[in-house]
């Protein structure tokens, strides 16, 4: 199905690279409107934010949230509105590895269908830096997925290995 969407927003950043704190924060209006005259349009508050604390050279705390209103195909919804947010920590233990946990966090509320969903990850792996142009990483992700429909909430669990090339 079709729908327009518009997104306007507003923000700030401050900080730099490498300073203690630093950080953006934009606030805003989004609208999806479906073509379909049967479907509400989805519309709401849009906040999106990411704010890094470096309390160590070789610590950062990170904490990310983000909103937005998309299209869905799900029957008698013109759309849904979606709430992200993220917590990670690094820490450099040697100057080649580098340790990550977080959790992270989401909500979806469909407009016009009674449904709404959530999710809350959990997660932890690793960087190694062979040299500036490739890292070896690992990560492990517990999921919790909840809907308020029948027969769709799950637990996932996913390990991720790999190369990483720069250029």
């Amino acid at each position: 199905r079709s729908s327009k969407g518009e997104r306007y927003r507003l923000g700030v950043s401050f900080g730099e690279i490498g300073q203690y704190l630093r950080g953006s924060i934009s606030l805003g209006y989004g609208r999806q409107t479906p073509d379909s005259p049967e479907l509400a349009l989805t519309d709401g508050l849009l906040i999106d934010a990411g704010l890094t604390w470096q309390p160590t050279p070789l610590t950062t705390l990170q904490f990310t949230a983000a909103t937005d209103v998309a299209e869905t195909t799900t029957v008698d919804s013109g759309g849904v509105l979606e709430r992200v947010y993220g917590l990670e920590l690094r820490h450099s233990f040697t100057r080649s590895l580098v340790g990550i946990a977080g959790l992270g966090f989401m909500t979806r509320d469909f407009t016009g269908a009674d449904i709404t969903e959530s999710q809350v990850t959990v997660a932890a792996g690793g960087e190694y830096y062979l040299n500036r142009y490739a890292v070896l990483f690992t990560r492990y992700q517990h999921g919790i997925f909840d809907s308020s429909q029948p027969f769709s909430s799950y637990e996932v669990d996913e390990v991720q290995a790999g190369v990483r090339l720069r250029h």
